[in-house]
């Protein structure tokens, strides 16, 4: 059971970071575009017209995507991430963990977000470390070298691309940038999609190996000698009897006890090997408690498996009223006259059939708007999915 959840989990991590790398790919194509276009525009061979302002607003407007993705695969990290640490306490049987409660903010909170998340993961790697034979054995266990060089990584990659979107932010013009700034601003925009790119790789490498490394672990024994720890009631089924009995189908055929009006012998002897079995497995109570449990699991995840399922018809339900609702409230643009008809004057949001006058839908901010609803709705559906 713990087992499919993790790999679900992983899975979902894994499908989260193929989103945004397609994104964060599909901005960085475009950043190319945009800076062949403006160069062309500034040696003279390509004239400035109406579509190919419009397709380089589209492609502005898709970048913003990515903070969507962004979350997306913040979601399905930490989902992952608790996916772990139940793995490890639940199948493993570890404990003592100290940064299970961080699986989120540890990626929010200033500072803190430098180191807490690699002690997440060092926590994570211990657990599934082969040798150890107590509980909370795992943190005598050593790290990996090449998980503290990731991190390394990551938090200078990080801060790499906080300190780009400083510098991109305080050299954007408050007006319409010059070809030059929009140019630098592009440069940097590729730049930081690239190393987007390269982090969500390595993460994959990642979340495999840990993912693995805890499946790959045998459960503790009360007796911490590391092996797979058998249940009473497993103990009791797996003891020689005159047959083989399942507890789940306790039918037998009955043995006939008068044949031809006479009574059997083996009737007066009093009970045979085989209704003796019959009545222990019966009256055993562990047996009947192991049933018990087994059978409100089974409601249990028949009652989950419900309301699971009405939450994600709710998602698809608020989802489709949110692009209906965009639908009929959507942005719009206004053109100036002559020399300017190409430069917006005034922008903003109106009802479909209330529009100012000489307005036009803006379609390209509508259709950004519209991919963003249904990737966050996308997201929040999988991550709700029972599997």
């Amino acid at each position: 059971m713990h087992d499919e959840n993790l790999n679900s989990s992983k899975k979902l991590f894994f499908t989260a970071l193929w989103i945004d790398i397609a994104v964060t790919a599909i901005v960085a194509m475009s950043a190319f575009f945009a800076i062949y276009a403006l160069k062309e525009i500034q040696s003279g061979a390509l004239t400035y017209s109406q579509s190919l302002g419009d397709s380089l607003q589209f492609w502005e407007n898709f970048a913003t995507l990515t903070i969507l993705t962004l979350i997306g695969v913040g979601l399905a990290l930490v989902k992952w991430l608790n996916s772990c640490y139940r793995y490890a306490k639940e199948s493993i049987g570890a404990n003592g963990f100290k940064n299970e409660g961080w699986t989120a903010w540890a990626w929010i909170v200033p500072f803190i977000n430098l180191f807490k998340p690699y002690q997440i993961i060092n926590e994570i790697y211990k657990a599934g470390a082969p040798r150890y034979r107590n509980p909370d054995d795992w943190k005598k266990e050593s790290g990996s070298g090449l998980l503290l060089t990731w991190w390394i990584f990551w938090v200078a990659s990080h801060l790499f691309m906080v300190v780009a979107g400083k510098v991109m932010l305080s050299k954007a013009p408050q007006d319409d940038p010059t070809i030059p700034q929009a140019l630098v601003l592009l440069n940097l925009q590729i730049g930081v999609c690239v190393l987007s790119i390269v982090i969500a790789v390595m993460w994959f490498f990642v979340a495999n190996h840990l993912t693995g490394r805890l499946l790959g672990r045998q459960r503790l024994s009360n007796d911490g000698m590391g092996k797979s720890m058998t249940t009473p009631a497993q103990s009791w089924r797996s003891e020689p009897t005159w047959f083989s009995y399942d507890g789940r189908n306790k039918s037998m055929p009955p043995a006939p006890s008068n044949i031809g009006g006479v009574t059997s012998a083996v009737q007066s002897r009093g009970p045979s090997p085989v209704d003796v079995a019959i009545s222990k497995a019966e009256n055993h109570p562990q047996a009947n408690q192991a049933e018990r449990g087994a059978s409100l699991n089974f409601r249990l995840a028949t009652s989950q498996e419900m309301k699971m399922g009405e939450i994600q018809r709710k998602i698809l339900i608020g989802v489709g009223a949110v692009v209906l609702a965009m639908l009929i409230y959507p942005p719009y643009r206004i053109h100036g006259y002559g020399p300017s008809s190409n430069a917006v004057i005034q922008s903003g949001y109106a009802f479909l059939f209330d529009l100012p006058n000489r307005a036009t839908v803006d379609v390209t901010t509508l259709l950004v708007q519209w991919i963003g609803v249904l990737i966050v709705g996308a997201m929040a559906f999988f991550l709700l999915k029972d599997k």
